[in-house]
């Protein structure tokens, strides 16, 4: 291999098993990481398709849930109207019928406002706590990668790795 340097011979077998080993275990720290972050991503992207689509979902129910109650309110106005018609009510309780009828319209599309506020904020907290997840998982496999360099680099014998550096490309 050209990556690492060749027994020159001052190397004892036992130094270079443990050198290799070392080396090993240098490429499983560099794996681990790369997990760790894939792992990461992979939750963050099932997370955020999750709060997307609950997302849709709640809006459009409560599309759903305003427009029935805006065609009820209709319903109820168009009845209030023909009746006041037939009966040849006053003008009065016309113009009475259609002020309730706005006034009621007015209530759901602030309600609607306010319940669509609701949703987005849900939502926008959800990836906000999918993002910290995932910047807690990338940390905690960075800590776990640090560690293990660490352990490794006080494993390693210093000399004989600044040496048989030196001696590579040689």
């Amino acid at each position: 291999m050209k990556n690492r340097p060749e027994n020159s011979g001052s190397e004892t077998v036992s130094e270079t098993s443990t050198n290799e080993a070392l080396y090993r275990r240098f490429g499983e720290a560099n794996m681990s990481l790369g997990r760790a972050q894939q792992e990461a991503q992979a939750a963050n992207q099932k997370r955020s398709e999750e709060a997307y689509r609950n997302l849709f979902n709640t809006l459009q129910a409560t599309t759903d849930d305003i427009q029935k109650r805006f065609q009820e309110s209709y319903v109820n106005y168009m009845k209030a109207l023909n009746e006041a018609w037939l009966q040849k009510g006053p003008q009065q309780e016309i113009e009475e019928i259609y002020k309730n009828y706005r006034e009621a319209g007015d209530r759901l599309a602030e309600e609607a406002q306010q319940r669509y506020k609701e949703v987005y904020a849900n939502y926008v907290k959800e990836m906000q706590s999918a993002n910290d997840d995932v910047q807690r998982l990338v940390m905690d496999g960075y800590r776990k990668y640090l560690n293990l360099q660490k352990e490794i680099w006080t494993q390693m014998d210093i000399n004989a790795f600044v040496d048989a550096a030196a001696s590579y490309g040689s």
